[in-house]
């Protein structure tokens, strides 16, 4: 019972930290406002992360990694028709990310304002984006052996501008605070990756 009541409290701290830091960056992050929105102590906290440093690393290790896996990394990884899978994510993006696309994609967040100042935080999001990219082109390997996308195509420099693509649609929306942008540039890299097929 103790250990599901440590767990719960975790799971909240995590939550709410993850909202904090997506609102207002990490550095800005006020360790007040996430114990407020929790209800737990500055105990509970230290318990689990011991310092701020701790609770960043873990919102990226255990929030925006699981996010990724369950929307888009899992879906594709286990894809029979990955070409088509990756599609069927891109176009989502428009629907999911109109909710909050005032504040932009909390994983390039976090690699614009913390990747130059601190080298923890720089290999853990690397980390991300590392995954992120193999799973891409993985599952245009896959495609290319199941005849969809042409022979002559670079997978792994394709996963890498399909990945940079995804994250500038949704940062420019950012910048401009624009729902339509994200749309218009999100069809075009679908435009992009549908060109990819083989249409011999």
């Amino acid at each position: 019972m103790k250990q599901s009541t440590s767990d719960d409290s975790r799971k909240k701290l995590l939550d709410s930290a993850f909202q904090e830091i997506y609102k207002c960056g990490f550095q800005s992050a006020s360790i007040s406002a996430i114990l407020s929105e929790t209800g737990l102590t500055k105990g509970a906290l230290y318990h689990h992360f011991p310092t701020k440093k701790d609770l960043g690393l873990a919102v990226i290790d255990e929030v925006i990694y699981r996010a990724l896996e369950e929307r888009f990394f899992s879906p594709l990884k286990n894809s029979d028709t990955p070409l088509q899978t990756l599609l069927e994510i891109i176009d989502r993006t428009k629907e999911r990310a109109l909710i909050r696309v005032e504040l932009g994609c909390p994983l390039n967040n976090l690699i614009q304002e913390m990747s130059p100042l601190d080298e923890q935080f720089k290999d853990h999001l690397v980390r991300v984006v590392t995954i992120w990219k193999g799973i891409v082109e993985e599952a245009l390997l896959r495609s290319q052996k199941l005849g969809e996308i042409r022979a002559d195509i670079d997978c792994k420099d394709t996963a890498l501008f399909i990945f940079a693509a995804f994250e500038g649609c949704i940062g420019a929306a950012k910048n401009m605070q624009s729902a339509e942008v994200l749309a218009s540039c999100i069809d075009r890299l679908h435009d992009y990756v549908s060109g990819l097929k083989n249409d011999q």
